[in-house]
């Protein structure tokens, strides 16, 4: 019943359209927040209880982990860009094009793992960075996913109880920063269910690198991607003449992919060449790449 009061958070962006004052329009702003975080106190603490009681499901079904991944980063870039610090998705070698695992809760993991990476970075940034291993526990094939953050990082002392629920690293890390210390918890316990682990390393004033590690299931008749990324461009959409506005420029058919290291830069190429629809960029790297159709 908590959890359904507060979901009226969610229509806080309809509000915010409506004319108020701007105290009104203040207030409002610091309710939602508090509602919005309040819910996700209350959903990581029913999370964390259905997995101590056994009742947490895991559902094993084909799934894309390029797809999966970029969706993350796409997802969390939008809160990275709040603090200022970059997020970049890399694929490390050949990936399976599609692994054995439940999607949902390997997403959920991984947002933890990038949002508290995010949190706890000030400046640089954040990297997901993913491999294939080939063989891993008594010799099966697995996914490794590494979380790398240029943060505060962790003494060696607090490592040990990091994943213990309503743990963080020390009092004035929850001052500064806030939380509950369930978002680790939960992500560790996640990957055991799924058959994984949660690793970390990490060094004071430098920052932490977290691994999650899980089955891939039977790949001997799955594809490998020997280039993720591509894979990755080929399957977002693109520009088209079709696309281009009156002024536009002819681009005679040819698809085309923009991925630019700043909005600026994305701006600047929409007013030069009167592109009218502008994609999402997929990474942050100055590069125009053109796509046979």
């Amino acid at each position: 019943m908590v959890r359904e009061s507060i979901d009226c958070c969610h229509e806080c962006p309809k509000w915010a359209e409506c004319t108020v004052r701007s105290e009104n329009n203040q207030n409002l702003g610091i309710i939602c927040r508090h509602g919005q975080h309040l819910l996700s106190v209350i959903n990581d603490i029913l999370d964390l209880s259905k997995i101590e009681a056994g009742r947490m499901s895991v559902e094993t079904q084909p799934c894309s982990p390029v797809a999966m991944v970029a969706n993350v980063a796409s997802i969390m870039r939008v809160r990275a860009d709040e603090h200022r610090i970059e997020l970049a998705a890399e694929f490390a070698g050949q990936l399976p094009e599609t692994v054995q695992t439940d999607e949902g809760r390997l997403r959920q993991a991984l947002m933890n793992l990038v949002g508290s990476a995010i949190k706890f970075t000030e400046q640089g940034g954040v990297r997901i960075v993913t491999s294939f291993l080939s063989a891993w526990h008594d010799g099966q094939p697995a996914l490794s996913i590494q979380v790398i953050d240029t943060g505060i990082g962790i003494s060696e002392d607090q490592i040990p109880g990091l994943f213990d629920p309503f743990i963080q690293a020390d009092t004035s890390t929850t001052r500064q920063y806030g939380g509950t210390g369930l978002g680790l918890a939960i992500t560790h316990r996640i990957a055991e269910l799924l058959g994984g682990d949660l690793s970390v390393e990490s060094t004071p004033g430098k920052g932490s690198t977290f691994t999650l590690t899980v089955p891939t299931g039977s790949i001997e008749s799955v594809r490998m991607l020997k280039n993720p990324m591509a894979e990755t461009v080929q399957s977002q959409p693109a520009f088209t003449s079709d696309d281009r506005g009156q002024g536009g420029a002819d681009l005679g058919g040819v698809r085309v992919l923009l991925v630019m290291a700043s909005h600026s830069g994305l701006e600047r190429l929409r007013n030069a060449h009167g592109f009218c629809r502008l994609h999402p960029p997929l990474c942050r790297r100055h590069l125009l790449r053109r796509l046979d159709d």
